[in-house]
């Protein structure tokens, strides 16, 4: 590897280098799913010693690694509709768990498993899950402009949390159950593509929040080119009791990651449709901000708000 692909690497731009060395074509290199023909796909990962919960149970593990890639495609214009699960694992039994998860997860979501694949692994046990579904519109993380307003779609604060717990800052104990639980098995807002384009006010853009809420609003504002503003920063509804209970500020939510919640990005004429369609799902949203014009930053109450969140390269 040579310079320029070690600054890129070095700079979270591990996945934007495989993409391009892979021949992703460019503009799903900065999108959550990419479309081919009528459809969308998308696929995620991970290895269990970097992403497993230690009050995660293999199942759980598999029903996160699915929903992680069926909130790619709802961040970019499409309800789940099939996966393919592959597993590595030392133990049978371990991958039968995982797929047994993931396979729980599809049915939660109204998806069919399509196949999949396993692995003897003598090393960390790992999963891949691709996810399939009909494309409704397409809101690559590139299409936010100036003037849009932003809007959280699910949960988020649950993962700053469990943050928090693995550091040792607070203890598990301390966790309410409902929120441990959605750590375990998160239930983001995967048909609301569906009630959106159905009520005719498709956002422009989308990402996920896997990586951590301000990374999130961060790889918006880079392949956007624009400037976020942000007047909301706080837990949803689900956290909220729990971060007022353990004294944490609404701004702790800004390392929340593995939320799965969706950071949409609307013209302003759009934003109380979108939410009227949040609101016959029972799905919780809220307008965080806006993109403006300027450098690609994000700001919160006239402040830079750092990045920080999953970065599958840095240091141990």
């Amino acid at each position: 590897m040579g310079p320029q692909g070690e600054r890129l690497v070095g700079e979270r731009g591990a996945a934007r280098l495989a993409a391009r060395l892979a021949g992703v074509p460019r503009g799903c290199v900065e999108a959550d799913a990419c479309p081919l023909g009528g459809l969308l796909a998308s696929i995620d990962g991970y290895s269990a010693s970097e992403s497993r919960l230690p009050w995660m149970g293999w199942a759980d593990w598999g029903w996160k690694a699915a929903v992680a890639a069926a909130s790619d495609l709802a961040a970019s214009g499409a309800t789940p509709a099939g996966l393919l699960v592959s597993v590595g694992a030392r133990e049978p039994g371990v991958a039968v768990e995982v797929a047994r998860g993931a396979g729980e997860a599809a049915a939660w979501m109204g998806a069919e498993v399509l196949g999949g694949d396993t692995n003897r692994c003598g090393c960390d046990a790992w999963v891949d899950v691709a996810a399939l579904g009909a494309l409704r519109y397409w809101s690559p993380r590139w299409a936010a402009r100036p003037g849009h307003v932003l809007l959280r779609a699910g949960e988020l604060g649950p993962g700053a949390l469990a943050l928090l717990a693995l550091q040792g800052r607070v203890s598990v104990d301390d966790i309410p159950g409902g929120v441990l639980d959605y750590t375990r098995r998160p239930r983001p807002p995967l048909r609301l593509p569906e009630e959106l384009w159905r009520a005719g006010c498709p956002p422009a853009a989308g990402v996920d929040n896997s990586d951590g809420w301000s990374e999130t609003l961060w790889l918006l504002a880079e392949a956007s080119g624009v400037r976020v503003e942000l007047w909301s920063l706080g837990p949803s509804r689900v956290a909220a009791g729990a971060f007022e209970s353990l004294g944490l500020p609404g701004e702790a939510a800004a390392a929340s990651g593995e939320d799965y919640t969706l950071l949409l990005a609307f013209p302003g004429e759009s934003v109380e449709c979108a939410l009227s369609a949040c609101r016959r799902l029972g799905v919780d949203c809220e307008p965080v901000g806006r993109a403006v014009e300027g450098a690609p930053s994000v700001v919160y109450r006239g402040r830079p708000l750092g990045r920080g969140g999953w970065d599958s390269f840095a240091p141990p």
